[in-house]
């Protein structure tokens, strides 16, 4: 293959030793033409700067030049994550460079494995990677960046976020999982012909970093495969982007004309001569697919350090003694880095007097102290590395972290409204309908959870099954992959239950073929610390109708579908039930809506008599006290809530049976001016009335 054609996109499956791996198929599909044709499309100049490389290549190796020296190269990973498993962890990191380094050092312990006649042209390259210890500012860095964006599950260019210079460092970026656009891939690199100075350097999904972690064996190769590309080599087998297709030649003098291999043979020295009858060909290169990749040609050696030589790309500011010193790559010595202050919860929604347990994250440098703060929770501080702390009262809690070691002290972070806590006993009574009638959504008792401020779930008037209004996300516009949506409810009342069924009205449409959508809804028995699925449809089977729409869907009145989830017979007669609907966009999808959620009513029967009351706050807007009137016509337990703008609760009243007729209930808000909501309850409804403390 021509060096300029491949913009390499790599997948390797199998297991771990060279006999099982010829056994495996790749089962992935290479990107490689379409990555490439992409950036010439786009930057036809590249065109004369690969053939301009092409002739220094060429001269590089007419002159033989002695390679006695050991170029090292600066490397930055930047693990792009949203707090998933792709968070991989720094000794996953470390052991990716320790391959990269074996393998290109002649040091794999199967180098051993490489078979006559390939043994005697098995190559040191020279080339070493080093993670950086300074940052572009000269500031201190262990060479692995974190950044958390969503963009990790919608990966390729738009993935390939704060790039270091790279003139002076080796860019990686490790994802959770490739966009459509490069759907299928492990990894890709840019050729330094072809290359962008904003995305120059390897794309990789985080399983096939290293080893071990989220890692295994057989894809320990992965990256010295890529960085081949980033160095200029290209497929062994051509300019095609799967092996297998026709013969090709790659531009090195001594890896043989072949079609590429797929796989590992039986035999590595019988049979292989496929192009070229009596010369075996290198299935065992670190460039192929085979599964059994063992090794560099002293030809790649010289091809690649041909680029280290070149302008092209900055590929020869990398090594040099002032970039070493720049990027603290002169030496293997490490050095001791403040940490960076970050933190998860293993869930941030529990009940009253629940616990809420926090992992620190921090990064950069590994903490040797930590200092919490937990308002609203007890212990109201910590010094532990993964402090479990208990909430005694409903609300939103803000949680923060410090975190220092011999080097200094983090910047403090702050999460805002982390933590939700609700009080069981002010569940809302079942049997009861919820079909998103009021003047407010979300009102504070529902939790809207919109990580990557994009689309999140919001009530809307132009589609409804029934009534005036439906819960939607508005997906069509939204290319990002894995964004995920996601709406909690407050807790139901199911004691009285004695069914164990909840129905609700969907409608979705397809936007393509391959559009695939998916609704999961959950339930949970604590209030959220736990999550159990209940229900899990995506692509045609979440879609209501079979026609695809390439506009904003917008159902009609038939396009809607009941849905009835089946909540297990254990959750009968449970006072403490809690649902959570999560949207993931597949990044080629549409508009899902949701409405009239049946809590404990009858199946398919959305009929449930709204209890005829009615609400009145005068005066509104008012100053110190207002008056609350309830006019019911019948019986009712009835609570009301107050809550500020960030939903926190200034004043609350628990359910109290009250007889049919007209109640005047006086209150006293003692908080600020401002914006408030009032929310009222009934056994069967929910109203929200905004109100105004002048």
């Amino acid at each position: 293959m021509k060096n300029n054609i491949c913009a390499a996109l790599l997948a390797l499956i199998g297991l771990s030793t060279m006999q099982l791996k010829a056994q495996s198929s790749s089962g992935f599909s290479c990107g490689t033409d379409q990555m490439y044709h992409k950036m010439i499309a786009e930057h036809p100049e590249y065109l004369a700067i690969e053939q301009q490389l092409e002739q220094e290549t060429a001269q590089f190796a007419m002159q033989n030049q002695a390679m006695a020296t050991v170029y090292v190269i600066p490397v930055v990973f930047h693990i792009i994550h949203n707090y998933g498993p792709e968070n991989i962890s720094d000794a996953q990191v470390q052991d990716a460079v320790r391959i990269m380094n074996e393998d290109y050092r002649k040091l794999n312990a199967d180098i051993s494995l490489a078979v006559a006649p390939f043994s005697g042209i098995a190559a040191d390259c020279e080339i070493e990677f080093r993670l950086a210890t300074k940052d572009p500012s000269g500031n201190c860095t262990n060479g692995i960046d974190r950044v958390v964006s969503s963009e990790t599950c919608n990966g390729g260019e738009n993935a390939k976020l704060n790039i270091w210079d790279r003139s002076k460092y080796l860019n990686i970026w490790s994802i959770n999982t490739f966009g459509s656009a490069s759907a299928g891939a492990a990894a890709y690199s840019q050729f330094p012909g072809s290359s962008s100075a904003t995305g120059d350097g390897i794309i990789c999904l985080y399983n096939y970093v290293g080893s071990i972690g989220t890692s295994i064996p057989s894809h320990a190769h992965v990256l010295s495969h890529e960085t081949g590309h980033y160095l200029n080599l290209a497929h062994t087998w051509g300019n095609t982007n799967a092996p297998g297709v026709a013969c090709g030649n790659d531009n090195v003098t001594d890896t043989p004309l072949t079609k590429g291999w797929d796989h590992c043979p039986s035999s590595l020295t019988t049979g292989t001569d496929i192009c070229t009858a009596g010369t075996q060909e290198n299935v065992q290169n670190f460039m192929e697919y085979s599964y059994c990749d063992v090794m560099f040609t002293e030809g790649q050696k010289t091809r690649m350090r041909a680029a280290l030589t070149s302008s092209t790309a900055s590929r020869n500011n990398l090594w040099t003694t002032a970039n070493l010193a720049a990027t603290g790559t002169s030496t293997l010595a490490t050095t001791v880095c403040k940490p960076v202050a970050d933190f998860k919860a293993a869930s941030p929604q529990t009940c009253v007097n629940g616990t809420v347990a926090y992992t620190d994250l921090s990064y950069i440098g590994h903490p040797t102290s930590w200092s919490w703060s937990f308002p609203g929770g007890t212990p109201v501080t910590s010094t532990d590395s993964m402090p479990t702390v208990t909430y005694a009262a409903s609300g939103s809690y803000n949680v923060s972290l410090t975190t220092s070691n011999a080097a200094g002290a983090s910047s403090l972070v702050t999460k805002s409204n982390y933590v939700s806590v609700l009080n069981p006993t002010l569940a809302i009574p079942t049997p009861s309908l919820q079909g998103f009638e009021d003047a407010v959504y979300p009102n504070a008792n529902w939790l809207i959870i919109n990580p990557d401020n994009l689309t999140p779930w919001k009530k809307t008037t132009t589609a409804k099954y029934t009534g005036s209004g439906s819960l939607m996300v508005a997906n069509y516009n939204n290319s990002k992959r894995c964004a995920v949506e996601t709406f909690i409810t407050p807790i139901f009342d199911f004691s009285t239950s004695s069914s164990d069924k909840l129905t609700f009205r969907l409608a979705h449409a397809l936007k393509s073929s391959t559009s695939d959508d998916r609704l999961m809804v959950y339930v949970s028995t604590n209030c959220g610390e736990s999550w159990a699925v209940r229900y899990n449809k995506g692509g045609a089977s979440l879609a209501t109708t079979t026609t695809q729409f390439t506009s904003s869907f917008v159902p009609t009145a038939t396009q809607w579908r009941l849905e009835t989830l089946n909540l297990a017979s254990t959750y009968i007669n449970n006072p403490n039930i809690r649902l959570k609907f999560e949207f993931i966009s597949s990044g080629d999808g549409n508009n899902i809506y949701i409405d009239d959620i049946m809590f404990d009513g009858t199946v398919g029967s959305l009929e449930l008599p709204t209890p005829a009351f009615d609400v009145n706050v005068a005066p509104n807007p008012f100053n110190e006290s207002s008056v609350l009137t309830i006019s019911l016509a019948r019986n009712e337990h009835i609570g009301y809530r107050v809550t500020d703008l960030l939903g926190r609760t200034v004043l609350e009243a628990p359910a109290t049976l009250l007889a049919a007729g007209d109640h005047a209930i006086p209150f006293l808000i003692n908080a600020p001016a401002g914006l408030y909501f009032l929310e009222v309850r009934s056994g069967s409804s929910v109203q929200t009335k905004k109100l105004i403390k002048n």
